[in-house]
C-alpha cells in the first residue's frame, strides 16, 4: 500500500510505502503516540487539517 500526504505550508510530497513508517512521520511531527493498530484515516486526524492533505 502507497500512502501519499501533501504539506501545504512547504510544498512537499511525502510517500510512505507501508503504514508502520507513516505511523513514524505522524509521531515525528506531532509529538504524540497513536495507537499501534489505528487506521491510515485516524493516523491522518492526527496531522493538521490546514497543512497536510491525503493524495488519493
Amino acid at each position: 500500500m502507497v500512502i501519499k500526504v501533501f504539506k501545504v505550508s512547504t510544498k512537499e510530497m511525502w510517500t510512505f510505502y507501508n503504514k508502520k513508517s507513516f505511523r513514524k512521520y505522524v509521531i515525528s511531527n506531532v509529538l504524540c503516540a497513536p495507537r499501534s493498530n489505528a487506521t491510515i484515516d485516524e493516523l491522518m486526524k492526527y496531522l493538521p487539517v490546514e497543512d497536510y492533505c491525503r493524495v488519493k
